[in-house]
């Protein structure tokens, strides 16, 4: 299990102290292929799961019937690290294998022991799951804004902020698409537009930076 050491979650220990903490912990791993359904929404979700190899994806069916992608997931990512002490907690969205995979899944109350062992361990939990509440609180955010425009011009200027307006911002198309539930191809022509506007100038592919702060806030007065 010395794989655990590049995770967040077991960041700062060694192979070794993570063999001797795992000792009478009840775990298991699971295989997947490509397209498999890894969880199905209204599951019961009762272990935490960490990814050892592959890339997953959480899905919903929206309301014209399509799959919107949450959130993927790649190698040594925890899921979903705040579900995983809720009382009769079922896990929310289907969550797929988008290539052939491989998790390591340990027992909610062997968890729970783990942590109360060691509080190294634990500061990274809780830190793990403060993440997990900050980026559902932007998806909310999100979805406050009707249009791919507003959506758009609200996350430049969230990543302005971010970055201190040194103006360069990235934006990763297809991984943007899938945060904002839209259509690639609808993201892309906004991007464009926002460029012939002169609101934003590419520099290299994915990167650009933003050239009209001020028109950019205006999109969502």
């Amino acid at each position: 299990m010395e794989f655990l050491s590049k995770t967040r979650l077991f960041k700062g220990f060694s192979g070794e102290q993570i063999n001797e903490m795992l000792t009478g912990i009840d775990y298991s791993v699971e295989s997947f292929s490509k397209g498999d359904l890894v969880l199905r929404s209204g599951q019961t979700y009762d272990s935490l799961v960490i990814i050892i190899e592959g890339l997953l994806c959480s899905e919903v069916v929206g309301g014209s019937g399509s799959v919107v992608r949450l959130k993927n997931f790649s190698s040594y990512e925890v899921i979903a690290p705040a579900l995983v002490f809720g009382e009769e907690v079922i896990f929310p969205a289907d969550l797929r294998a988008l290539a052939d995979s491989r998790i390591l899944k340990i027992k909610r109350e062997h968890f729970f022991r783990l942590l109360t062992e060691n509080q190294m361990l634990l500061a990274s939990y809780l830190k793990l799951v403060a993440e997990v509440v900050h980026f559902m609180s932007d998806k909310l955010e999100f979805l406050n804004f009707n249009t791919i425009r507003r959506k758009l011009a609200f996350y430049l200027i969230r990543e302005t902020e971010k970055a201190h307006y040194n103006g360069r911002v990235e934006i990763r198309v297809t991984e943007l698409a899938e945060f904002f539930g839209i259509e690639r191809p609808s993201l892309s022509a906004v991007v464009c537009s926002f460029v012939d506007e002169g609101l934003i100038s590419r520099l290299r592919r994915g990167v650009f930076v933003v050239a009209d702060l001020s028109g950019i806030m205006a999109e969502l007065d």
